[in-house]
């Protein structure tokens, strides 16, 4: 929850106590397609209710800040990592905070790419290859048994 935003943390508490009865992910999205101002207690309830949600237990979640906790300890995570907004995004060391277009995403996901690519191919230049041994090539030679096919390389 954004400290600037009045409705944050108790709309995170609803969230979680929607999470409670199995529906984060419903509830989560009915709120943030919400406006602000759909986002009072009031407002929380009555989407619970919209998602067929016990509507009791609900209450009594929201209402005794069953989740409180937990919310306020996310969000001191998130501050202990330094994440100041949403969202925020990690890809390999690399940290987006904020709105990040398409464009901007995929280049840094291609770049990580292609750098795993090359590592890889650099990797399996620089092991060392078998190299056959003259002498096992003679021992091998016109032998069909599998388990005579094999040759201990010194």
């Amino acid at each position: 929850p954004l400290p600037m935003h009045q409705y944050a943390r108790k709309a995170a508490e609803a969230s979680r106590c929607a999470g409670a009865q199995g529906q984060f992910w419903p509830y989560h999205d009915k709120i943030f397609s919400a406006g602000a101002e759909d986002l009072g207690v009031p407002a929380l309830k009555s989407t619970a209710r919209q998602l067929k949600l016990n509507g009791d237990k609900f209450d009594k979640c929201l209402d005794s800040g069953e989740q409180a906790a937990a919310v306020e300890k996310d969000f001191n995570q998130g501050k202990d990592l330094g994440i100041s907004g949403t969202p925020t995004i990690y890809i390999n060391g690399y940290v987006i905070s904020g709105a990040a277009s398409f464009d901007v995403l995929r280049e840094i996901i291609q770049g990580q790419v292609d750098a795993a690519e090359e590592k890889k191919a650099a990797d399996a230049a620089s092991k060392p290859q078998a190299k056959a041994d003259p002498k096992c090539s003679q021992q091998m030679a016109g032998k069909t048994d599998e388990s005579n096919k094999i040759c201990k390389l010194n």
